[in-house]
């Protein structure tokens, strides 16, 4: 888990002395009597997933079996390539494959799904 973020500012002593203030801080000193300051400012933040899923699904319509498992095949292999040069390996990746009839053609349909954590 990782902690809190902080931000620490150094702020003037008095508040005539928030015309010396660094250019790019915006900073508006209130006559009350309390004292009160106001920062406004831009910060970017990132943060890595603890988990990443990745689905791709890839689809073949051939007029025999032999064509459409091959086609598919050759698909799949290019994905995972691809996947293992990005540090997934085969332990974190499941496959579904779909084989159907449509009217005069074959349909193959691959799912592949990749955790990273």
């Amino acid at each position: 888990m990782n902690p809190p973020v902080r931000v620490f500012a150094a702020l003037p002593a008095a508040e005539s002395d928030c015309r010396n203030r660094p250019q790019d801080l915006e900073v508006t000193c209130l006559n009350k009597p309390v004292r009160e300051i106001q920062v406004t400012g831009v910060a970017e933040v990132s943060c890595p997933a603890d988990r990443a899923w990745l689905v791709v699904s890839v689809t073949s319509t051939k007029e025999s079996i032999n064509e459409v498992t091959n086609s598919i095949s050759r698909r799949l292999e290019y994905i995972f390539q691809t996947i293992r040069q990005h540090g997934v390996s085969e332990e974190h990746r499941t496959v579904r494959r779909t084989l159907r009839r449509d009217a005069e053609a074959y349909v193959m349909e691959a799912e592949v799904r990749c955790l990273d954590s």
